[in-house]
């Protein structure tokens, strides 16, 4: 039986006023049906809705003249990035398909919000010079634990970086452990995981907009990049989840054999 999908995500719906960038989006999700699977693109739509939800979330709190709470950022911030949205492509892309048990089982979850948490707060550090000029303070983990902690960006930091390594610690102890039963399929799903974070990073490292920023640079520096340095070890050896209510549930999806396990010993 055809995929039937709802009205709004068909193409010449004329939900949209009519124009060139209508035009140019109804070609767009025309190829995009025609790429993915129903189930991928089920998949692509909620992790489009993710996206705007985070989105207008940011909006609003900025429009609010608000600074979320940290644990609100963490819950909500990655959103914005649109980690499932991205994940469906690579997905398209490799071959990947998994059944909806599997992608949908709690450690896989966690494991997908954990990398999309990374990743975000990864694009926070690398992008705060862009936008360190602007007035409030823009959303960022940054800026959120200086409001939250009373105060400066640069004394919050060392507890920024802390903050991602205890998750990135916690990827790859849960990546470990789903590993040793993981099919093809779910290997792959997970190894796309891996390079979503690390492809970002290398990304975002030589990436103008980060590495020679327009409030800094006339024009794009050639060459310019952060030089980030790769460690195997984290900037805090703790294995257990910060005081955050809205992660804290990763943590919990590890099984006792990857709870004793220390750093480094996967």
């Amino acid at each position: 039986m055809p995929d039937s999908p709802a009205p709004w995500k068909t193409p010449g719906c004329s939900l949209l006023p009519p124009g060139p960038l209508t035009t140019a989006f109804d070609d767009l999700v025309t190829r995009t049906h025609d790429l993915l699977t129903p189930f991928q693109l089920r998949r692509f739509t909620e992790g489009a809705r993710d996206w705007l939800i985070g989105a207008g979330w940011r909006t609003a709190n900025a429009e609010r003249g608000r600074m979320p709470s940290l644990n609100d950022y963490a819950g909500l911030g990655a959103l914005a990035n649109g980690t499932r949205f991205s994940l469906t492509w690579s997905d398209a892309a490799n071959g990947t398909r998994l059944s909806p048990d599997t992608l949908y089982a709690a450690p896989v979850q966690a494991l997908t919000d954990a990398a999309g948490f990374i990743v975000s707060a990864d694009n926070d550090l690398f992008s705060y010079n862009k936008g360190d000029d602007q007035e409030p303070w823009e959303q960022n983990l940054i800026n959120v634990l200086a409001h939250e902690r009373g105060g400066t960006p640069r004394e919050a930091l060392a507890e920024a970086v802390a903050l991602r390594d205890q998750v990135m610690t916690l990827f790859v102890r849960l990546r470990a452990q789903l590993t040793r039963e993981a099919d093809v399929p779910l290997r792959r799903y997970l190894d796309a995981l891996e390079h979503y974070i690390a492809g970002s990073i290398a990304w975002q490292d030589a990436a103008p907009r980060y590495a020679s920023p327009r409030n800094r640079n006339e024009l794009p520096v050639e060459g310019a990049s952060f030089g980030v340095v790769w460690s195997d070890t984290p900037s805090v050896p703790s294995t257990e989840p910060p005081p955050l209510p809205a992660p804290a549930w990763w943590w919990r999806q590890l099984d006792p054999v990857s709870r004793s396990r220390r750093p480094g010993t996967e």
